[in-house]
């Protein structure tokens, strides 16, 4: 059974402003305010007084609830000794880079500012929980719906959790895995819906400024090592193919099964073994840039001799199972959607 914790020390923003859940991960938290200072180098000194000025509201030992769009999750604490039990499923490779800078990251800030999105297979009714139980405290901010519940109410709506068996990762696989190397920070500020209100997109791959040799170098090894069909731009994409763009140019590429280890046959995992590293021999993965549904449907900013991949979505079935059965995915296999906005509720954690 997963065991979830209230938020000790948790503050909400209250300025009227809402910001992408991939905006900021960790927070300095100072006296009932925000305070980046000279330590944090990616915002220059007015993106920091703007947010330093964000007026915030302190809640103790708290649980919320959240409707956005007609879907309901709840956010609250995840110990980290949950996800080194192994009762949190996770499905992609971490980084080792990427933890070493988090890990640096946790020690100089005290704050987390956007939760992790773990998925369960179960269905709670956390709309009929609100209607028969008035939250301590609510909040509504665009499409957002916040009912903060505490002390008694919020130990009620845990229960509701008590029976899940596991979580899933839908983003976050680095920070969890840097919270369980921590010895100080002993929680993941998470949020937790049901797979019912969660949607699983692929992500493409984008190379840029590919030249017209290496592009037909490319398109003669595809030629002969891949199934090869020249399509249109509005072409249908089956599962087991890559639809690579460039231009006015459209191929559908048949992906080869092999043998996958660990690492399982999916798309993505062939994708990067047969195609980026092969066809285009690029092994770095900084050259490559992660594009969503969304980003790939306005795509005015790409230029002509961008290479575009597009890759097919796991299905909620496939995800879950990949997850039980321990298999491992490249890193950016998945978008799991929505996410909880960043910078809206933050938990302090030291």
């Amino acid at each position: 059974m997963v065991l979830l914790l209230p938020m000790e020390t948790s503050y909400l923003n209250t300025s009227g402003h809402i910001y992408d859940s991939e905006f900021l991960n960790l927070v300095q938290l100072s006296d009932g305010s925000v305070k980046f200072d000279e330590r944090t180098l990616f915002l220059n000194q007015e993106e920091k007084d703007f947010l330093n000025a964000q007026k915030i509201v302190e809640l103790s030992n708290s649980i919320v609830v959240f409707k956005n769009k007609g879907k309901w999750g709840l956010i609250a604490n995840l110990p980290k000794e949950e996800y080194i039990k192994g009762n949190v499923k996770s499905h992609e490779l971490v980084l080792p880079s990427t933890v070493q800078g988090m890990l640096s990251n946790f020690h100089g800030y005290n704050g987390e500012a956007a939760p992790v999105l773990l998925g369960h297979e179960s269905s709670i009714d956390l709309e009929d929980f609100v209607r028969e139980n008035d939250p301590d405290k609510q909040h509504i901010i665009k499409d957002y719906y916040l009912y903060i519940y505490q002390g008694e109410k919020a130990e009620r709506l845990l229960s509701l959790y008590k029976n899940l068996e596991r979580l899933f990762i839908g983003d976050g696989h680095h920070r969890l895995y840097t919270t369980s190397l921590s010895n100080f920070k002993q929680t993941v500020f998470a949020c937790i819906m049901s797979f019912d209100y969660l949607d699983i997109l692929p992500i493409h791959r984008l190379l840029e400024n590919v030249t017209d040799e290496m592009y037909i170098h490319a398109l003669k090894f595809l030629g002969k090592k891949f199934e090869l069909e020249k399509v249109t731009d509005d072409s249908d994409l089956p599962k087991g193919y890559v639809k690579m763009s460039r231009g006015n140019d459209h191929y559908l590429i048949r992906l080869i099964d092999l043998a996958s280890d660990a690492f399982w046959n999916n798309d993505i995992y062939r994708l990067n073994t047969q195609i980026i590293s092969q066809a285009f021999r690029s092994f770095d993965q900084g050259e490559i840039q992660y594009i969503s549904e969304e980003m790939l449907k306005n795509n005015k900013s790409f230029s002509d001799e961008d290479v575009i991949l597009e890759t097919h979505a796991l299905s909620k079935k496939e995800f879950i199972e990949a997850a039980k059965n321990d298999t491992v995915l490249p890193p950016k296999s998945t978008w799991v959607y929505p996410k909880f906005p960043s910078f809206l509720l933050m938990n302090k954690y030291q």
